[in-house]
């Protein structure tokens, strides 16, 4: 497989989720509150096999300001990641997020 990115115009229903929504959209967040030290190599290698499955999965969405029109672009290698966090540092960066939300959804003065 070459190792250049390949991409696709988004659908009509991707196209309004992304007109919707600032910023457009594509941020997950999967949450597990485990009791031991998991396996991290292991989820990692299974995230990467579901990318891989369904490239979609390992899209990043390509804002084209000149047309205003949007497009996926696929990377041939999985790219995401995952990170660990300890209970307090997910409250704090849950908080953040919240206060983020509030702030872009007030009206500009």
């Amino acid at each position: 497989m070459s190792d250049q990115p390949r991409g696709r115009a988004v659908g009509a229903m991707e196209n309004s989720w992304c007109r919707a929504v600032p910023g457009g959209t594509g941020i997950t967040v999967l949450g597990f509150d485990i009791s031991r030290a998991p396996d991290m190599l292991k989820y990692q290698t299974a995230l990467h096999k579901l990318q891989n499955a369904h490239p979609i999965l390992n899209s990043r969405l390509h804002t084209n300001t000149k047309t205003n029109t949007f497009s996926f672009v696929t990377s041939p290698n999985p790219f995401v990641q995952i990170k660990t966090f300890d209970l307090s540092s997910t409250l704090e960066s849950l908080k953040t997020y919240q206060t983020q939300v509030i702030i872009q959804s007030l009206p500009s003065t």
